[in-house]
């Protein structure tokens, strides 16, 4: 509403006006600086979920060599007792 019809109305009341400005102009900046926070709060979330995938990655990467060793041992373990065993008995 206008503040010439308000007054009209009489319903004009400056300290109500220029405080509900007051509160509309530090709503906007509320509003404005919690989706600055917002923003970096994806950034940030962004950033973590592709340091997971990466670490993801190295861990299965990790899995698969650690699965490699193991046969590789289980294989050593057996050609050993294969070729020791009968010089036991």
């Amino acid at each position: 509403m206008e503040i010439n019809r308000l007054k009209k109305l009489n319903l004009y009341q400056p300290y109500i006006i220029e405080n509900t400005y007051m509160c509309i102009v530090d709503l906007e900046k509320i509003v404005k600086q919690l989706q600055a926070e917002h923003a970096d709060t994806i950034t940030e979330l962004e950033k973590t979920r592709n340091m997971l995938i990466i670490q993801h990655k190295i861990n299965r990467d990790y899995q698969a060599e650690v699965y490699t060793l193991e046969t590789l041992l289980q294989l050593t373990l057996h050609s050993f007792k294969s070729y020791f065993y009968p010089l036991v008995l």
